[in-house]
Formats: structure tokens, sequence, C-alpha cells
């Protein structure tokens, strides 16, 4: 019965990493209602300067624009009339991104980035958000910003690249990202063969983030750990 039961937890795991893989571009942008709240904070404590209020203010009406429109970036049933809107929208983040600096800059490269992605184009999604943890480097939005530019390499097909993202991430503010960017590190380099090298990878996740933040990874590493040490 026992030797049942860790047959079906395993099932039970790979089914969930396989849904991760299948759906690992849902992730991206997925934690900028985080990092925006991050920045409400900061303007209520007067820690941002007047420049980058005065930017975050203009980013307010990018933005809602964007919460408007999101359900159609991407979408094929969406009018001519709303993809030339999508269209306009891009245009008016990336002259903004291009113009503004610190956490605003990186936020519209963030939100170009998305659009992209959610239109599937690659190559111009991993770049926007690549754009946006430089802009950002200093700021919350460098770690989920790389690790969403190793989304896109890896749908683009670079792998390497992928796993270069990632392991760029995990250096960064935002530590929510670590145990996430790190799993998949281990997945990528599972999938591409390397056992000895998913192996180390899933045993940082188990190892360098026993808090509650990285439980899901955690577990989810220590499942492959036993399916890859039992073959």
């Amino acid at each position: 019965m026992e030797s049942e039961n860790t047959v079906a937890k395993l099932e039970k795991t790979r089914s969930l990493a396989d849904f991760l893989q299948q759906k690992r571009k849902i992730f991206i942008g997925s934690l900028s209602a985080v990092i925006g709240a991050i920045a409400v904070f900061f303007i209520a404590a007067g820690v941002l300067d007047a420049d980058t209020k005065k930017k975050l203010a203009a980013l307010e009406g990018l933005i809602e624009h964007y919460d408007k429109l999101a359900d159609s970036i991407g979408n094929e049933a969406a009018d001519a009339g709303t993809n030339a809107e999508i269209e306009t929208l891009r245009g008016d983040l990336q002259t903004f991104a291009e113009s503004a600096r610190g956490y605003p800059g990186a936020k519209a490269w963030s939100l170009v980035g998305t659009i992209y992605a959610k239109e599937k184009k690659w190559a111009d999604a991993e770049n926007a958000f690549e754009q946006s943890a430089i802009k950002g480097a200093k700021t919350h939005l460098s770690g989920p910003s790389l690790f969403n530019a190793g989304v896109a390499a890896e749908e683009g097909g670079n792998v390497a690249k992928a796993i270069d993202y990632f392991s760029r991430s995990i250096g960064t503010p935002a530590s929510l990202i670590g145990a996430r960017a790190q799993f998949s590190i281990g997945r990528l380099q599972e999938a591409q063969g390397d056992r000895e090298a998913a192996r180390l990878a899933y045993r940082k996740v188990v190892e360098d983030y026993p808090d509650s933040s990285g439980e899901t990874w955690r577990n989810l590493a220590q499942s492959r750990l036993i399916v890859l040490d039992g073959n």
C-alpha cells in the first residue's frame, strides 16, 4: 500500500510539473500587482523622489489603458479597431519606457513585454523584458523581468539563454522569484538530459529556500529528485 501511495504521489507531481511546463507563459507579468503595491507604499511613505512620482502618475493612465485592453491582446476575435488601439498603446508604452528611468521605465517595458508575449512574439517579448530588467536594476522588478525574459527565450526555443536569464534572476532583489527560477533551471536541464545538472539545481531549491515562500517549488524539486535518483 505504501508503495502504491508513493507512486500515486509521484504521478500527481509529474502531472503538476507537466502543467507548469505547458502553462509557463501565464506567469509572465504575474508579479505586476505585487510590485505595483510596493511602489504605492513607497509613494505613500515619501521614499520616491519628485520626478519618479511624476512619472508614476503619468504611467497610471497607460496602465489603466492596458487593463482595459488586456483581454483583447493576442485574441484572434479582436476587431481591427481594437488591434490598432493595442498597437498605439504599445507605442506609447515604449516611448514612455525609453524616456523614464528606474521603476516607471522598468514597469512600462514590462508591459510592452507582456503585450508581445500575449501575441506570442517571443523575441520582441524577450528584448522588452530584458530592457525592463536593465531599467529596473535597482528595483524589485529586476528579478521578475529577467525571469519573464527567460520564459520568452524558452518559448522562442533558446533553452541556454533561458537558463542564463533564470540564473541571473535569482541574484536580484526580488527573492520571491528565486525558488521558481531555480526550479525552472532544473526542469530545463532535466529536459535536455543533463540529469546531474538537474539534480544540483533541484537540490539548491530544497536547500536555499527552506521558508514558506518556496514551499511549492521545494516540494516539486524534492519529487523530481526522487524520480531522478530512482532511475
